[in-house]
């Protein structure tokens, strides 16, 4: 009987052992198969954000070229290369645009170490802490015309409205435009003092809104604008040059003339070294004094051509091409600023220099300082800061 019943415990803790473990074993796999679950969800998800972020990317990407599309200012093999190169594009501009780095050398020093150095004389035995390379932005060249069609009319009557007075050297402008075309294609102008029975007017303006520096409209029309506000929030003037080929690419399209593809061409859409006008003014400094005139480009990274003179040869000045606006307020503080080593872009105890400095970037400027002395008295410099394309 007690075996019986022992005999019966042993099988019926079997079957609840067996029980036990089925139920175990299903809820291994329920839990094995949540893993498997969660793990796929999380790819999912993943894959998601993924295709999310390539989709902001593609996004972006298209904005970016349907806006050069619209403005027409790239021709299609261009859009072509920008498609391949997208990525590499935006971050060199951002680079560049940070001022953290271009192809000439950048270094830090706080100024009131400068003259304790022991190589105080030689400012190229400062040591260089970053040296980036890149390739060169630049925008299309545009200096000629190919022989094509000839001109809706044979001869323009040309009145040329009132001049702001800002405007400087515009006879010379429209005087080159003119005899441009008139070399190039079977044209005469005729610039005349009324306005009766004129077949083109010719406007200048400070600015126009817009992106466009110059347009034509209902074919007779065309304005022109003298600078814009994009250096740094502030009006600059173009050159010379730059008004001249505005006005001769715009002559072009009241004759008749569509975009070029060629970059060659007068009627390419990008007007190929185009520049603000040069920065020439006189400052007076005191001892221990300083400036930050900020140089004005459309490019990326460019070159400026300088003259620095004081008004007296026993004045001294130092003098260093620096990043950023941000850098100046660094050397105000007393603290660390970054400043390009290249030797022809700064000068140590200089009353006079002349020179290049190369490849720096779209917000650098030219630091002045006026050392301190025993004579405390003020002193005038002049400064010329020109691009140098």
């Amino acid at each position: 009987m007690i075996t019986r019943k022992f005999m019966m415990f042993v099988v019926f803790s079997i079957f609840i052992l067996m029980i036990t473990g089925v139920h175990s074993i299903f809820a291994e796999k329920s839990i094995f198969s949540d893993w498997i679950g969660s793990f796929a969800k999380l790819g999912v998800a993943e894959v998601l954000l993924e295709q999310e972020f390539e989709n902001t990317e593609i996004k972006n990407y298209q904005q970016e070229l349907n806006y050069i599309s619209v403005k027409n200012k790239v021709i299609q093999e261009e859009i072509q290369s920008l498609r391949a190169e997208n990525k590499e594009y935006r971050t060199l501009i951002k680079l560049l645009k940070s001022d953290e780095k271009t192809t000439n050398e950048i270094s830090s020093v706080i100024y009131d170490d400068i003259h304790a150095a022991k190589n105080k004389n030689n400012p190229s035995s400062f040591s260089s802490s970053l040296s980036y390379e890149f390739a060169d932005v630049r925008m299309g060249a545009s200096s000629s015309i190919q022989k094509t069609d000839n001109p809706k009319l044979d001869k323009y009557f040309l009145y040329v409205e009132s001049i702001p007075a800002s405007a400087t050297n515009i006879e010379n402008t429209v005087l080159s435009a003119v005899k441009f075309w008139e070399s190039h294609v079977d044209v005469k102008f005729e610039i005349v003092n009324s306005i009766n029975d004129v077949n083109l007017i010719l406007k200048f303006v400070q600015e126009l809104p817009g992106i466009y520096e110059g347009f034509v409209f209902n074919g007779k029309l065309v304005k022109i604008g003298l600078g814009n506000s994009n250096c740094h929030g502030n009006w600059h003037p173009f050159d010379e040059q730059t008004i001249t080929l505005l006005v001769t690419h715009e002559l072009g399209h009241v004759m008749g003339f569509k975009h070029s593809q060629d970059k060659n061409n007068i009627m390419y859409p990008i007007i190929g070294h185009a520049k603000y006008s040069q920065i020439k003014e006189s400052y007076t400094l005191s001892p221990g004094e300083s400036l930050f005139i900020q140089g004005c480009t459309l490019r990326p990274e460019t070159s400026y051509h300088y003259e620095i003179f004081t008004d007296d040869s026993g004045k001294k000045i130092d003098y260093f091409f620096i990043p950023s606006k941000s850098e100046y307020q660094n050397f105000l503080n007393g603290k660390q600023f970054k400043y390009y080593s290249d030797p022809d872009c700064l000068g140590l105890n200089r009353s006079g220099q002349i020179g290049i400095c190369k490849n720096v970037s779209d917000n650098a400027g030219l630091l002045l300082i006026a050392p301190r002395t025993e004579n405390e008295s003020q002193f005038s410099v002049k400064v010329l800061l020109q691009e140098n394309l």
